[in-house]
């Protein structure tokens, strides 16, 4: 058996400017002479299902061994693994999925389609990884109100039943990632 099973670890990391899912690629065992292990992308964005129109290009996601960076490419194939001579084993490792320089993100739920192929010299495996995450909806609403400057003098010190302008209005700010805020 050469073909390559793909599962996420843990949870996706969401932060300001990127998006982080951890995979992890393994192959349980083969014999060959030959082995190789390539992925590219299938699409040319990663797109989002609940809104079509927001995408983000396959250029802005990497995949990252913890030594070794490669930017993915529409078409373009990264080698993850070659080893030629007589093989016993199998292969397991973590990868981490990074989308950069993203943002503000609308919510919903963004994914691409990732291709592993396994080459041994006799056979071609092809999987196929939907790599997915959730950009949550995120609404913000906060008050700015300038403080009333009273001046207090010996002549109004002690005067009661005084009436005080203010001369900045309240503020109410809303902040959101989605269009339509609810």
């Amino acid at each position: 058996m050469a073909n390559v099973v793909v599962k996420n670890l843990g949870e996706t990391i969401i932060s300001s400017n990127q998006v982080t899912r951890q995979i992890q690629v393994q192959e349980d065992s083969f014999v060959s002479l030959q082995f190789l292990i390539k992925v590219r992308t299938l699409d040319s964005f990663i797109s989002n299902s609940s809104n079509p129109k927001y995408k983000i290009p396959i250029n802005q996601l990497y995949l990252s061994d913890g030594e070794n960076e490669f930017q993915m490419l529409p078409n373009a194939e990264i080698l993850l693994l070659s080893l030629s001579g007589l093989q016993f084993w199998g292969y397991t490792k973590n990868y981490n999925c990074i989308i950069k320089n993203i943002g503000v993100l609308p919510p919903g739920t963004y994914s691409t389609r990732l291709q592993f192929q396994t080459q041994t010299a006799l056979f071609t495996y092809n999987t196929v990884y939907n790599l997915s995450f959730v950009i949550p909806t995120t609404q913000e609403v906060s008050c700015v109100t300038n403080p009333v400057n009273i001046k207090l003098t010996p002549e109004n010190v002690f005067e009661t039943n005084l009436n005080i302008s203010n001369v900045t209005s309240p503020q109410v700010l809303i902040k959101s990632n989605d269009n339509f805020i609810r």
